[in-house]
C-alpha cells in the first residue's frame, strides 16, 4: 500500500470517537514508517484502558507500521470508523480492505464513508471485505454487529448497491442506513429492500435522492412492513411517484408506530397519493416530520392536503408546501426508466374472446361460466384485475340481467382480489386510476379510457360490498373528487347513465360544442348575450367564456339543475342579480373573472350550498354587501383579487364557515374594521400583498386563530411596533417591499409558531436581535434593505448563529462590507463600542447620509418647488434646500415627508394641510426653536416625528393636537432645560421618547401625564441629578429607560419601584461610587438588562443585586473600580455580562467569582488588579486561590512536548489523553492534568 494513500487513511481514521477515551498523536508530523518508529505507541494502545479511537491525522504512516498499530487495536471494542470526505476513490477502497477483514473490525459499530469517491468499483469491495469480516468474525465466536452505515455521495450505482445488499442480508443488525446521492435505480433499490427486511432493527433508513420509479418503490413498501423500529424513512427526491406513494402509505397505515420523520418530497406525486399518505399517517403518535414539497398538487392540491392534516390535528407536521407542477415523465435528468416486462396471466379462449371484444350478449352466453372463468384471472397481477374489471362493466345495461351479470362477474373479480395480500396494498387502486385516466401511469402504452357509467354504477356497487376495504373506498374517493370528477359529478352520471344510453344525445345549443360523455358544454367566446336556454338538464361542466352577458338574472341557470363546474371570465358581466345562481345546490367551482361587477350584493350567491371555489378576480369590486357569503358554508376559497376595495367592514365575510384561503391581493385596502374577518375560524391562508395599508392591523388579526400564512407585501406600512403581529399559529410572514424604517424586536413576540419572515425590500439599515420570548425563527429574509453593517448589526448577527436563524441580503454599507452576504460577516467584523457610542455613531451615520439615489419615476406626481418627489414609493424629499417656510403643494398620497436641513426657524399653526397620509416626517437641523399649537393638526397618519437637533426649550402641550397615532418622537439634541411635562397629554399611542443630549436637570413627579403607554424613555447625555420617587407614575408599561450619561449620585430605586414592567435599565456614565442593599429589589422580577458600567462604581453591597435571579440577561460592570463582587450564582439566565477594566483584588476572597466563572460558558473578561504581580491576568487563570483554605493545591505543570522532527521517529512524545463522557447530564472535571472534557458541542465558548 503506497503511504500517501495510508495517509489518507490514517487521517480519516482519526475522525475514530465512540467509547470513553482517545488517543491523540494528532499534527506531529511524525515519520512512522516500521514497526520500531511505533513502538511506544503500541505499548500506549495496549496500556491505555477502555480505548475507542486513536487519532493519526497529521503524520505519515507505513504498511509497516499500520500492521503493528492493527494488532495492537485487536483487543480493543466497539470501534467506530470514519472516513468521510477523503477522496480516495475505488483504490483507496482496495487500500482498507485489509483492515476491514482484519480482526480489527470484528467490534466495527460504526462505518462512515459519506464522500469519498468509491464507485461501483469501490461499492463492490467495499461489501466484499464485509462479507469475509462476518464469515471470520462469526467463525471466531463474536459475528460482526455493524449498526451504522453511512455511504452518500459515493455513485454506488445499481451494481455496488446490489453487492452491498449482499452484505446487509448477511449482517442483519444494522439501525442506520444512510446512502443519498448514489445513482440508484430501480433494481438496486430493490435489492436494498431486500436485504432491509433481514435488519429488523433499523431504525433511520436515508436514500434520499436516488430513483425508486414505481417498482422500487413497491418493493421498499414491502420491506418497511418488515421494520416495526422505523423512525426516520428519507425518500426524498426519489421519483417515488403516486404508485409507489400509495404503496407506502398501504404499509404505513399497517405500523411503524414508532415513525418520527417522513420524507417524500420531489417524487412527482400527485394531490390524490398525497392525501392517501396524509390519511395513512392518522395515529402516529410520535411522528414530527411528514414532507411532501416539491411534488405536482398545485395550490389547491396544497390546500387540500392541509385540510387533511388539519382536521387529523397533524397540520404542523407539514411546514410549508411547495408545488413544483408536473415532472418529467422519463424520471431524473431524461434518463428513461427500465421498462418492466409483463407476463400474460394464464387464461382461457372463452375469456380472452370477451375480453377482446366485450359485449352485453357475450357476458349473458356465458352464464355461469363467468364466474368460474374469472377464477382463473391471475389477480397477483393488479393491472390485469383492473382492465378485466373495466372490460365487463362497460358492458353495464339497464335489463335487470345484464345489469346482475355485470354485478356478479365485478363482485367474483374483486372479492378474489382483494383476498390476495398484493391488491390489498393499494395495488389494484393504482391500476385503476392509471387505466381511468385519473393518474399518469409510468407504462407510455396504456391508453386512457372513457369513462363509462357502467364503470361508475359497478364501481359504487363493489364499494358496498363487505369484502371491499374501506381505506381503498376513499382512496378512490380521492381521486374522483380531486381530479376529473366531484362527488357530485359522480352522482349526476350514476343517475342519468340509463339515460345516455338509452336515449338521443342530448341538446346541444347553436354555436357550442358538447360531449354527452363528459356532460359538457362549452360556449367560448361566441358573443352570447344570455345563458343559452337549451342546455341539457344534465349537463355538469358549463364554460361560458369570452361573452357579453352584461348582467346575470334571477333564475338563469334553474335549467341546469347539476353543474358542479361553472365558467363565465371575461363575459362582460356588470351585476349579478339576486338569486341568479339558485338551484345550483352542487355547483363546486364559479369563476367570475376578468367582468365588471361592482357590488357583492346580499343574496348574489343564494343557492350554491356546496361550492367550494369562488374567484371574482379583476372586477371592479368595491363594495361588499352584509351577508353576500352567507349561504357559502362549504367555500374553501374565496379570490378578489385585483378589485377596487378601499374598506372591509364588520364581519363582511360572516357564513364563511370552512373557508381556507382568503385573497385580497391588488386591491386599495387602507383600512380593515376591526371585526372585519370575525368568524372565520377555519381560515389558514390570508392574502393581502399590493394594497393600501399604512399599519399592520392588530386588533384585526387577531381574530384568526388558524391563519398560519399572511402575506402583506408591497404595501406603504413604515413600522412595526411592540406586539403588533398577535397570531398564535403563524407561521409566515411576508412583509417585504413595504416602506419598513424601523421594526420593534418585540413585534412578533405574541405569534409564538413564526418560523419565517420577510422583511426583504424596506428601508431597513439596522434590526435588533428578536426579543427574549419572540418565537424561533429558523428564516429571516433582509435583501434589498439598505443595511449598514455597523455595530449596531452586530447583536443581530451574534443572535443569528446563536439561533441558527437563516440571513438573508447584504450589507449596503460600510464600504468595505458593502454587497456582503449578511450570512458571511462574522460579528468581530462589525466592530463594537459601548452602547452610547454605537448610539451616537448612529445618529451621526443617519443624520449625515445623503439621500439615496432612486429612479425618477414614469408618472408625474404633485410635488413644491424645489423639492423631489416620487411616485412609486411615496416619498417626498426637500432635504439642505434652504427652505424658510414649509413647503406646501405635496400629493395626498404622500408617506414619508422629508425636510431636514433647511431654515424654518418655526412651525406655525396647520402647516401641513393635504397631507394626512403622511406617516414618516423628519425635520431634523431646521433651526426650530418654536412649534406652534396645532402644528400638526390634519396629520392623523402621523406615526414618526423626527424634531431633533433644533433649539426647541418648551413645548406646548396643544403643539400635537391631532396626532392620535403618533408613536415614536424624537427630540433629542434640542435645548431642554427642563422636561417638557405635560406635553404629551394629547399623544395616547405614544410608545417611545428620544430626548438624548439636551441639558434636563431633574425628572419631576407626573412629568409623563398623559403617555400612560409608554414603552421606551431615552433620556442619555443629560445633566440629570435627580429623579423624582413618583417620575414614572404614569407610565405602567415603561420597559426601557435609558439615564446613562448623566449627574446622578446614587441608584434612584425608589423610583424605579413604580416602573413595574422596567426590563432594560442603563445607569451607565453617572458618578456613582456606592450601590447599596437591595438597589434593584423593586425591579428584580422584570429587569433583564442592566447597565452600570464606566460609573467609577468602587464597591457594591454583597445584597446590591439582591431579588435579581434567572431573568437577568445581560450585565454590564465594565471600567469601575471594583474589588470585589457581590454573589452572581443566582444569575443564572445570564447570557451577556462584562466585568473588565476593574483593578479586582485575586486574592481568598474573590474565591467565589472564580468558582463562578469556572462553572458557567459566558466570556467574562475579568482579569486581576491586585496584587501588583498578578495584573492583567485573566481571574480564571491564576493559581493564588489554590492555596485558600478547603482548595486542593495547584497541579505539576508539564512542559509541552516538542513537535517531533521526520527523522525523530523514535522520540514519541506521550500522547493526550482526552476522556470522552456522554451527553447525559453535565461532564465532570478530571484532575488529571492531561485529561480534557468534551460534550456534545463542537467547541465550548472561551471565558
Amino acid at each position: 500500500m503506497a503511504s500517501g494513500d495510508i495517509a489518507q487513511i490514517t487521517e480519516a481514521l482519526a475522525k475514530t470517537h465512540v467509547g470513553e477515551v482517545e488517543l491523540s498523536y494528532k499534527g506531529r508530523g511524525l515519520k512512522l514508517d516500521n514497526a520500531e518508529s511505533v513502538k511506544e505507541m503500541v505499548q500506549e494502545i495496549e496500556q491505555c484502558q477502555g480505548l475507542q479511537s486513536l487519532r493519526l491525522e497529521g503524520n505519515t504512516l507505513g504498511v509497516e507500521a499500520a500492521q503493528s498499530i492493527s494488532k495492537a487495536l485487536e483487543a480493543k471494542s466497539e470501534l467506530e470508523l470514519d472516513l468521510s470526505d477523503n477522496a480516495f476513490g475505488p483504490d483507496g477502497v482496495k487500500g482498507i480492505e485489509s483492515l476491514l477483514k482484519s480482526s480489527v473490525c470484528y467490534t466495527l459499530c460504526e462505518l462512515r464513508l459519506n464522500n469519498c469517491g468509491m464507485g461501483i468499483g469501490g461499492g463492490m469491495v467495499l461489501a466484499s471485505a464485509l462479507i469475509e469480516c462476518y464469515k471470520q468474525s462469526s467463525a471466531a465466536g463474536s459475528p460482526l454487529k455493524l449498526k451504522v452505515f453511512i455511504a452518500g455521495r459515493n455513485r454506488l450505482e445499481n451494481n455496488g448497491a446490489t453487492a452491498l445488499a449482499k452484505a446487509f442480508k448477511l449482517i442483519g443488525s444494522l439501525e442506520e442506513v444512510h446512502m443519498p446521492q448514489n445513482g440508484i435505480n430501480h433494481p438496486g433499490i430493490t435489492a436494498l429492500a431486500a436485504a432491509m427486511k433481514h435488519n429488523p432493527n433499523l431504525q433511520v433508513l436515508n436514500l434520499n435522492d436516488n430513483t425508486f420509479t414505481k417498482r422500487g418503490s413497491i418493493a421498499m413498501a414491502e420491506a418497511i412492513r418488515h421494520l416495526q423500529c422505523l423512525k426516520v424513512i428519507n425518500f426524498g427526491d426519489c421519483l417515488v411517484r403516486s404508485e409507489g406513494a400509495i404503496a407506502i402509505a398501504g404499509a404505513l397505515r399497517e405500523g411503524l408506530p414508532f415513525l418520527r420523520e417522513l420524507s417524500l418530497s420531489f417524487g412527482e406525486i400527485c394531490e390524490a397519493a398525497a392525501l392517501v399518505v396524509a390519511k395513512a399517517v392518522q395515529g402516529k403518535a410520535d411522528l414530527k416530520k411528514l414532507d411532501l414539497n416539491g411534488n405536482c398538487f398545485g395550490e389547491d392540491g396544497c390546500e387540500a392536503l392541509r385540510e387533511v392534516m388539519e382536521s387529523m390535528n397533524m397540520e404542523e407536521l407539514l411546514g410549508s408546501l411547495r408545488d413544483e407542477g408536473d415532472a418529467e415523465e422519463n424520471g431524473v435528468n431524461g434518463t428513461k426508466d427500465i421498462i418492466e416486462e409483463k407476463e400474460e396471466p394464464h387464461c382461457s379462449s372463452e375469456l380472452t374472446s370477451f375480453l377482446i371484444s366485450p359485449s352485453a350478449e357475450k357476458l349473458m352466453s356465458l352464464g355461469a361460466k363467468m364466474i368460474l372463468l374469472i377464477e382463473q384471472v391471475d389477480v397477483s397481477d393488479a393491472s390485469k384485475v383492473s382492465e378485466v374489471f373495466l372490460k365487463i362493466s362497460s358492458v353495464y345495461e339497464d335489463e335487470p340481467e345484464v345489469k346482475q351479470a355485470v354485478f356478479e362477474s365485478t363482485d367474483a373479480l374483486l372479492r378474489k382480489a382483494f383476498s390476495n395480500s398484493h391488491s390489498q396494498s393499494y395495488s389494484f387502486i393504482s391500476s385503476l386510476i392509471v387505466n381511468l385516466g385519473l393518474l399518469k401511469g409510468e407504462d407510455k402504452k396504456i391508453k386512457k379510457l372513457s369513462v363509462l357509467p357502467g364503470h361508475l354504477l359497478a364501481l359504487e356497487h363493489a364499494a358496498a360490498q363487505q369484502f371491499f376495504p374501506a381505506d381503498q373506498a376513499g382512496i378512490l374517493e380521492a381521486f374522483l373528487s380531486r381530479k376529473m370528477y366531484s362527488l357530485s359529478t359522480l352522482l349526476v352520471i350514476i343517475l342519468f347513465a340509463l339515460k345516455i344510453h338509452t336515449v338521443q344525445p342530448g341538446k346541444c345549443p347553436k354555436f357550442c360544442f358538447c360531449d354527452n360523455i363528459q356532460l359538457t358544454v362549452a360556449c367560448v367566446n361566441k358573443n352570447l348575450t344570455e345563458v343559452p336556454p337549451t342546455i341539457d338538464e344534465i349537463t355538469v361542466k358549463l364554460d361560458l367564456r369570452g361573452n357579453d352577458m352584461q348582467e346575470l338574472p334571477t333564475g338563469a341557470f334553474t335549467h341546469t339543475p347539476y353543474l358542479t363546474h361553472l365558467t363565465l371570465q371575461n363575459s362582460n358581466i356588470r351585476r349579478v342579480r339576486e338569486g341568479a345562481f339558485r338551484r345550483l345546490g352542487r355547483l363546486v367551482l364559479l369563476n367570475l373573472a376578468n367582468n365588471k361587477i361592482e357590488i357583492l350584493f346580499q343574496e348574489s350567491f343564494d343557492g350554491l350550498s356546496s361550492l367550494k371555489q369562488l374567484i371574482i378576480d379583476r372586477n371592479r369590486v368595491e363594495e361588499i354587501q352584509p351577508g353576500a357569503f352567507s349561504q357559502l358554508g362549504l367555500l374553501n376559497l374565496l379570490s378578489l383579487t385585483h378589485n377596487q376595495l378601499v374598506y372591509i367592514p364588520n364581519m363582511a365575510f360572516q357564513g364563511l364557515q370552512n373557508i381556507k384561503w382568503l385573497r385580497l391581493s391588488h386591491n386599495s385596502l387602507n383600512y380593515l374594521a376591526t371585526e372585519a374577518f370575525a368568524g372565520l375560524f377555519t381560515l389558514t391562508r390570508l392574502s393581502m400583498d399590493n394594497n393600501e395599508l399604512q399599519f399592520f392591523p392588530t386588533e384585526t388579526m387577531t381574530r384568526l386563530p388558524e391563519v398560519i400564512r399572511l402575506e402583506l407585501s408591497h404595501n406603504p406600512m413604515t413600522y412595526l411596533g411592540e406586539e403588533s403581529v398577535s397570531m398564535p399559529k403563524l407561521t409566515h410572514l411576508f412583509l417585504d417591499h413595504n416602506s419598513l424604517q424601523d421594526f420593534s424586536n418585540a413585534a412578533i413576540l405574541l405569534s409564538p409558531n413564526l418560523a419565517h419572515l420577510d422583511l426583504s425590500h424596506n428601508q431597513l439599515r439596522v434590526l435588533q436581535p428578536m426579543a427574549p420570548g419572540s418565537p424561533k425563527l429558523t428564516r429571516l429574509n433582509l435583501a434589498g434593505n439598505p443595511i449598514y453593517c455597523s455595530c449596531y448589526m452586530r447583536p443581530l448577527r451574534e443572535w443569528a448563529i446563536r439561533e441558527r436563524v437563516r440571513l438573508g441580503g447584504t450589507c449596503g454599507g460600510p464600504a468595505h462590507l458593502s454587497d456582503e452576504n449578511l450570512e458571511a460577516v462574522q460579528p468581530v467584523d462589525l466592530r463594537c463600542q459601548s452602547q452610547e457610542a454605537m448610539l451616537k455613531a448612529e445618529l451621526k451615520e443617519q443624520s449625515g447620509l445623503p439621500t439615496l439615489p432612486t429612479t425618477p419615476p414614469p408618472d408625474k406626481v404633485k410635488c413644491p418647488a424645489n423639492c423631489e418627489c416620487e411616485a412609486e414609493n411615496h416619498h417626498s424629499s426637500c432635504e439642505n434646500k434652504g427652505h424658510t417656510k414649509i413647503p406646501r403643494g405635496f400629493s395626498p398620497d404622500t408617506r414619508l415627508l422629508d425636510l431636514r436641513g433647511n431654515h424654518f426657524h418655526y412651525i406655525p399653526a396647520n402647516s401641513f394641510p393635504g397631507v394626512a397620509k403622511v406617516v414618516s416626517l423628519h425635520l431634523q437641523r431646521c433651526k426650530i426653536h418654536e412649534v406652534e399649537d396645532g402644528a400638526f393638526n390634519g396629520m392623523k397618519s402621523l406615526v414618526y416625528l423626527y424634531l431633533s437637533e433644533n433649539d426647541l426649550t418648551t413645548l406646548s402641550p396643544e403643539a400635537f393636537k391631532g396626532l392620535p397615532h403618533l408613536t415614536y418622537l424624537h427630540l433629542e439634541k434640542n435645548r431642554f432645560t427642563q422636561f417638557p411635562k405635560g406635553a404629551f397629554k394629547l399623544l395616547p399611542g405614544l410608545l417611545a421618547l428620544h430626548m438624548e443630549d439636551n441639558d434636563i436637570t431633574k425628572l419631576e413627579a407626573g412629568l409623563l401625564t398623559g403617555a400612560e403607554k409608554l414603552r421606551g424613555l431615552y433620556l442619555t447625555s443629560n445633566a440629570i441629578t435627580a429623579v423624582a420617587p413618583r417620575a414614572f407614575v404614569p407610565a405602567p408599561d415603561l420597559d426601557t429607560l435609558h439615564l446613562g450619561s448623566n449627574k446622578l449620585k446614587e441608584v434612584p430605586s425608589e423610583a424605579f419601584s413604580k416602573a413595574s414592567s422596567l426590563a432594560e435599565l442603563n445607569l451607565s456614565r453617572n458618578p456613582i461610587r456606592w450601590i447599596g442593599a437591595g438597589g434593584f429589589q423593586s425591579i428584580a422580577a422584570t429587569l433583564k438588562h442592566l447597565y452600570l458600567n464606566h460609573m467609577g462604581l468602587e464597591k457594591v453591597s454583597k445584597d446590591s443585586l439582591a431579588g435579581l435571579g434567572s431573568g437577568l440577561r445581560s450585565l454590564f460592570l465594565e471600567g469601575n473600580q471594583l474589588e470585589e463582587l457581590p454573589d452572581l450564582s443566582p444569575l443564572t439566565g445570564l447570557e451577556v455580562i462584562n466585568l473588565a477594566e476593574n483593578p479586582l483584588l485575586c486574592d481568598c476572597p474573590l474565591l467565589p467569582l472564580r468558582k463562578w466563572i469556572e462553572q458557567v460558558n459566558l466570556k467574562v473578561r475579568a482579569t486581576c488588579g491586585h496584587p501588583p504581580e498578578l495584573r492583567g491576568q485573566r481571574v480564571k487563570d491564576v493559581n493564588v486561590f489554590k492555596s485558600c483554605p478547603g482548595e486542593k493545591p495547584p497541579p505539576t505543570q508539564h512542559p509541552k512536548p516538542t513537535m517531533a522532527t521526520k527523522t525523530e521517529s523514535a522520540l514519541i512524545s506521550p500522547p493526550k489523553v482526552i476522556k470522552i463522557v456522554k451527553a447525559k447530564g453535565k461532564p465532570r472535571k478530571s484532575a488529571k492534568p492531561k485529561t480534557v472534557q468534551k460534550r456534545t458541542m463542537k467547541k465550548k465558548k472561551s471565558v
